[in-house]
């Protein structure tokens, strides 16, 4: 019969005083004989771990146990018989003096990509195999055609079929100790891995696939699928067989080999497989040794071979950039972040969403049009990581055995179809290599995908749009193109071009929410696999950036997230502490100039920026034309003494994404970096009247936002404290300056009144991660009730009372602002503030919070009639008729109960949280203890539990006695141990201690759900 019999073995481990198996020669051809009258030849391999160290004493040994084989095997019958063979990690010698130079290279080779190794690097890696070289030479039978240092190919003939047989040495990069995941493999070393010269191909190789590199992985088992349709490998000593069948690398046989010698153990096993050529099946028979022979363990598997197919692979250039980030970011677990290591998926919405009811998906959502028709144009701000989604589109669409061709619009300037052909067969050429351009130009439309990159960046006139765009689409199956969130405009106002796009579907990539931050942040602390990272420091971490962007200046975007990551990272050997905010803002825009700015020239760019802000603030605009940029240009010039290049300097600040120039207008692209630089010119100019005016105008109107934000950034900047130290102290002083600060004592007697006993607060340890995110929800909104709320000067008299209440929260949220611009500037300066000085502005902090929380208190606990009315209307809709008055008036109470106490939660735990931190735990508790209230002390325990921090139970038992009389503070403590369990992580025991003694139920549900459309986007 025309068929091959193999006989696979692995893993020998063969040393100098070995004294059994080298001798089973006899036993093992024993074993065969059943499977010699099907087999037309026969083929030994043996995949890897030949010797014990790498000896040649060691392969003495197994050549003694080759020629036995062959011997027996000539004995038995006239099939002619080869050998193969390919080394393992046991294979090499490290005993050689030219190892610790080969370590180096190894620790250099780990930061560079494996596809891009050069052949000189691979020599000098393998050398510890030269004894295997040795004896390779010696026993293979088989001429092969050397592709390079660890790749060899054979060929044989069995009858009419030719049978292709690589031998790979995946152990290359392997040292003393190997662990899974650590191994490169340089693919761009074995060159036409694309023809095909044999029936079948067989691939043998030591380690299987998932011992390769995981920024390698996908590429390697790709690698593999393209090379053959037999997989045999060894390493693991565990006897397997089978089929991989998916989407990425199509249909595989395997074959992975048991040990036939493991030292300290009895065991011994190797396989026996016929290759049925005509009837294009294959069988696999496990042997073990019993006793003294070798007995078939487990039934023949059968297969069927795979058809013969070519797959895809990628150039190492492309490869690379589908990897790459997009940004210099870096960790120091390793020196090159890519792609996957951090990858979360955005979350889209509809372009033509209804903004009553908005539906937001995942962005994995859109894999699943992959098998359909139909075309996506995914729009969102720059940066916000269009071109990463792409490139995972990309990738799974080759791993679906489809051809996607990427193209940026940048490419786009001419619309003529000849040009386009050619600009569509570069793109090929550029990311698959010339063997593939034919392959894939000539494929159906329907195996083929267009990422269409930076749609809008197009050259050519507008009116050959719509032409352009149908002839591109008509060449595939389907379009997903990426755009700016602006192109919208140019849509609307140019109908008529852009008529190609109105039945295309279209999506808006959103900013991350608490979720998907959460989601990054534990992708961070997982690459490093050597460091244990504590949940507490992965919580800190998320609270922390979750302060930075909540105050809306930021974008939520992966890439500024990874960026304000990497700064964290860095700080993190001094304790993870609430830091001034301004910090992270710095550092972002540090690192967006540092790429683009010679270090010298670094302070004079920084002044060009606040100079810039200054002016835009002086003409109360957002953007300037060209003019009036070059207009300020020269006057910085000549202001300064300098000659700066106009159109360089202009397009280094755009490309450093400090600048943004749209509609020939020029201004700065995000919000943090107008108010960065604003802040700074204003710290400089500390003598200058009309900046020590503008400055009173910002701390008397610090509810709104833009003055808010000037004064967070000029606090940041200024080395002269006492300005804005007395600035802010003033404004907050001057908030409710009549109103007595609520103690917790008598004071709050009326809302005690309102309940007979606490409502029941439940912790739920099963959904722990979204309690966590729903209270940072909460807190959100609350803010962003409170944030930027202008009283409109015109008001009818019947609108008094709406008047009121608007004043009311723009004075709260005035002070609230000051509060937390004066607490961030405390702890960033806490060094260098005398200790009266410190005491005075925590006064200010604490006492300002309680005035404010005693005037929004008091208005509710005042409430008037109809708010009462309503609420008693809502309870008694939603309950059965034989509910009486009295009880729903109870109800009522209850409800208005845990509504205030939740939200005087918010205000001592925004107080507590603006102040609170290591350095200031000392003035804090010093203050505390001369100005000793339950309201203070509300509020250094809401500082002391905002930090992951051992929660200081001593001081928590006592304040939770004393607060037992009054319902309310007690409330109101109880919200802040309940926080502070689900923000972090706390052992269990300690967890339900303190919630036994906190009066805290564990494991049912309980929530108060404000629902608004804002706080349910961002909570996803």
């Amino acid at each position: 019969m025309t068929s091959l019999l193999i006989i696979h073995l692995s893993d020998i481990h063969f040393k100098e005083d070995d004294k059994d198996v080298h001798l089973r020669a006899p036993e093992i051809v024993a074993s065969t004989q059943p499977f010699h009258a099907a087999a037309s030849r026969i083929l030994l391999i043996i995949s890897g771990d030949i010797s014990q160290s790498g000896k040649e004493s060691q392969f003495a040994k197994a050549i003694i146990l080759i020629e036995g084989i062959k011997s027996e095997l000539a004995s038995r019958t006239n099939l002619p018989m080869d050998v193969i063979t390919c080394p393992g990690n046991h294979d090499a010698d490290f005993d050689l003096p030219r190892s610790s130079i080969r370590s180096r290279i190894l620790k250099q080779l780990m930061t560079e990509d494996p596809a891009k190794i050069d052949i000189e690097s691979v020599e000098e890696c393998v050398l510890p195999f030269r004894a295997y070289d040795d004896f390779q030479r010696k026993v293979n039978t088989l001429e092969s055609v050397v592709h390079s240092p660890i790749w060899l190919t054979s060929t044989l003939t069995v009858e009419n079929h030719q049978i292709e047989v690589s031998c790979v040495n995946n152990a290359w990069s392997c040292e003393k100790r190997t662990e899974p995941g650590s191994l490169g493999f340089p693919s761009s070393l074995k060159n036409s891995r694309n023809e095909h010269n044999g029936s079948v191909r067989i691939l043998v190789m030591h380690h299987p696939a998932h011992w390769i590199s995981s920024r390698q992985f996908r590429e390697f088992r790709r690698l593999t699928r393209d090379c053959c349709e037999i997989c045999i490998t060894g390493h693991e000593h565990q006897t397997n067989f089978g089929a991989n069948i998916d989407s990425e690398t199509g249909h595989t046989i395997f074959i992975e080999g048991g040990a036939l010698q493991e030292h300290g153990s009895s065991i011994s096993r190797f396989n026996v497989v016929l290759l049925n050529l005509p009837e294009n099946k294959i069988d696999c028979t496990p042997f073990e040794w019993q006793g003294d022979q070798y007995i078939s363990f487990d039934k023949v598997s059968s297969q069927t071979l795979p058809e013969k197919h070519q797959a895809i692979s990628l150039t190492p250039d492309w490869a690379d950039f589908l990897r790459d980030i997009g940004a210099n970011v870096t960790h120091q677990a390793k020196q090159r972040l890519e792609l996957n290591d951090i990858y979360v998926f955005p979350e889209i919405e509809p372009a033509d969403d209804d903004e009553k009811t908005p539906v937001v998906a995942s962005a994995k959502s859109l894999f699943d049009k992959l098998g359909e028709s139909e075309s996506v144009i995914i729009k969102g701000e720059q940066k916000s990581g269009k071109t990463a989604l792409l490139k995972q589109i990309f990738i799974a669409l080759l791993d679906a055995g489809l051809y996607p061709i990427y193209l940026n619009g940048n490419k786009l300037k001419i619309s003529a179809e000849r040009d386009l052909q050619r600009l569509i067969e570069g793109c090929v050429r550029e990311q698959y290599g010339a063997p593939y351009v034919n392959k894939i130009l000539q494929a159906a439309p329907s195996k083929k995908f267009l990422l269409l990159d930076n749609l809008d960046a197009y050259e050519f006139p507008d009116k050959y749009f719509g032409l352009v765009f149908d002839k591109l689409r008509s060449q595939v199956r389907a379009v997903f193109a990426t755009a700016d969130s602006s192109f919208q405009l140019k849509e609307a106002l140019l109908g008529e071009e852009f008529s190609s796009l109105k039945q295309i579907n279209q999506v808006f990539l959103l900013e991350f929410g608490f979720r998907l931050r959460y989601e990054l942040v534990k992708k961070w602390f997982n690459i490093d696999d050597a460091t244990a990272v504590s949940n507490n420091t992965v919580d800190a971490t998320d609270l922390l950036i979750s302060r930075v962007v909540g105050r809306g200046l930021v974008p939520s975007y992966p890439l500024f997230l990874l960026i304000l990551l990497q700064s964290q990272e860095l700080g993190q050997s001094n304790g993870l502490e609430n830091s001034a905010l301004g910090y992270y803002y710095e550092y972002m825009i540090l690192g967006a100039l540092n790429s683009k700015v010679r270090h010298e020239q670094t302070h004079e760019v920084l002044n060009y920026c606040s100079q810039f802000a200054w002016f835009l603030k002086s003409g109360e605009k957002q953007r300037v034309s060209d003019r009036e940029f070059r207009s300020f240009h020269s006057s910085f010039e000549d202001k300064f003494d300098l000659e700066i290049n106009y159109e360089n300097r202009k397009r280094i600040l755009i490309e450093a994404n400090i600048f943004l120039l749209t509609d020939d207008e020029i201004g700065f692209r995000y919000p943090y970096s107008y108010f960065f630089f604003l802040g700074r010119f204003l710290s400089r100019h500390l003598d200058n009247q009309e900046i020590i005016e503008f400055i009173d105008e910002c701390c008397k109107n610090l509810h709104v936002r833009e003055l808010g934000n000037a004064m967070l950034f000029l606090a940041h900047h200024s080395t002269d404290g006492t300005v804005v130290f007395d600035a802010l102290k003033k404004s907050i002083d001057s908030r409710f300056s009549a109103v007595i600060p609520l103690a917790f004592n008598h004071d709050t007697a009326t809302l005690d009144n309102y309940v007979d006993k606490l409502p029941a607060l439940v912790f739920s340890k099963d959904s722990e991660l979204a309690v966590r995110n729903n209270v940072q929800v909460q807190d959100e909104g609350l803010e962003a009730g409170l944030d930027g709320i202008l009283v409109p000067k015109d008001f009818s008299e019947d609108d008094e009372f709406q008047r009121a209440a608007l004043e009311l929260l723009a004075e709260i949220n005035g002070l609230i602002r000051g509060v937390e611009i004066l607490g961030s500037a405390l702890k960033a300066n806490f060094g260098a503030i005398d200790s009266t000085t410190k005491q005075l502005l925590i006064n200010t902090l604490f006492q300002g919070g309680l005035r404010a929380l005693r005037s929004f208190v008091e208005i509710f606990a005042s409430t008037p009639d109809g708010v009462m009315a309503e609420l008693l209307e809502a309870i008694q809709d939603g309950e059965s008729g034989s509910s009486t008055k009295a009880t729903r008036e109870k109800a009522v109470k209850v409800k208005m109960f845990q509504v205030i106490g939740r939200l005087s939660f918010w205000f001592i735990h925004r107080v507590g949280a603006s102040v609170g931190s290591r350095s200031m735990t000392p003035a804090i508790d010093r203050y505390v203890a001369t100005n000793d209230t339950v309201a203070n002390r509300l509020i250094a325990m809401a500082g002391k539990l905002e930090t992951p921090d051992p929660i200081p139970l001593s001081e928590l038992r006592d304040l939770n006695s004393r607060v037992q009389k009054s319902a309310f503070a007690h409330s109101v403590l109880r919200w802040i141990v309940y926080s502070r369990i689900h923000m972090y992580r706390t052992a269990e025991r300690e967890k339900q201690q303190i919630c036994e003694e906190m009066g805290i139920k564990i494991d049912l549900q309980h929530a108060i759900d404000f629902k608004t459309k804002r706080t349910k986007r961002i909570s996803n």
